[in-house]
């Protein structure tokens, strides 16, 4: 088979970041394709129970307590967390419920693990992205997030260029961003 060159695979793998479906078939021809393909696939969380089994022990701890079992039998292959570059809370939440409603939480205590999960998840990406390019955060009739309060997330942050976020927001949340990111190419105000 024609081995081409890792920078020249990347290349043309980087043209594939919109097309999902071909780009996941990538990582399955190879490891050298696997490991370039999943960088690029992984940009957007893709998987959610994925992402919770990267999750350090004291998380999958707290997760546990809470009420919900996570399976531990396969280690992740990559740090899935490490690749995400876009982040739309609001799906992430959606992802969140769904998974809670698959593990028979009930709907009075919904609410209350959801922002327990989304925390850990949270802390998570901060802790492990290196440089998050875009953060996409209307309110929900959840509690709203302080992403800067979390570990790790002045060099998460540092490169963000893109903020969108409801209207609504308290303009403490603004300034908290600038403080640490001055880089926004655009800055999105959306109706909540």
């Amino acid at each position: 088979m024609l081995q081409f060159p890792i920078d020249c695979l990347n290349d043309i793998i980087e043209y594939l970041e919109d097309e999902s479906n071909t780009l996941y078939s990538c990582l399955l021809v190879n490891r050298s394709w696997c490991k370039i393909s999943v960088r690029i696939y992984w940009r957007y969380i893709r998987n959610l129970s994925t992402l919770i089994a990267c999750l350090p022990n004291d998380s999958k701890e707290i997760l546990y307590n809470n009420g919900i079992s996570i399976s531990t039998s396969k280690t992740p292959v990559f740090n899935y967390a490490s690749f995400c570059k876009y982040l739309e809370v609001r799906k992430v939440i959606k992802d969140i419920e769904h998974f809670l409603r698959i593990q028979d939480i009930s709907v009075q205590n919904l609410n209350d693990i959801t922002i327990i999960v989304l925390q850990e998840i949270f802390k998570l990406l901060m802790c492990q992205t290196s440089s998050l390019r875009e953060l996409r955060y209307t309110l929900t009739n959840l509690t709203s997030i302080t992403f800067t309060s979390y570990p790790g997330a002045r060099e998460c942050l540092k490169n963000l260029s893109t903020l969108s976020c409801s209207s609504n927001i308290h303009p403490e949340f603004f300034y908290k961003f600038n403080f640490f990111s001055a880089k926004f190419k655009a800055l999105e105000s959306v109706s909540a």
